[in-house]
């Protein structure tokens, strides 16, 4: 479909909900075709070690970036 439509490359982000903050999927949707899509990750930011998530999904895994997605903690935006 992507060739089809003249589209050569494809962000596959993160959705933050049936999978929450795993980034399995996407990152082996967009190691599967590397010339084709780039991978961008969802990191829990109040989770224990964000930092330590975000290196493990952009260096081992080769997210290309991350989402930033935040909801607040007391419901509001």
């Amino acid at each position: 479909m992507m060739q089809a439509n003249g589209v050569e490359r494809a962000a596959l982000v993160q959705a933050v909900g049936a999978y929450s903050w795993d980034n399995r999927y996407a990152a082996d949707s967009a190691a599967a075709d590397p010339r084709r899509f780039v991978g961008i990750c969802a990191v829990d930011l109040a989770g224990p070690d964000p930092r330590a998530e975000l290196e493990s999904w952009c260096g081992a895994r080769g997210m290309a970036g991350v989402r930033v997605f935040c909801i607040s903690q007391d419901g509001r935006t």
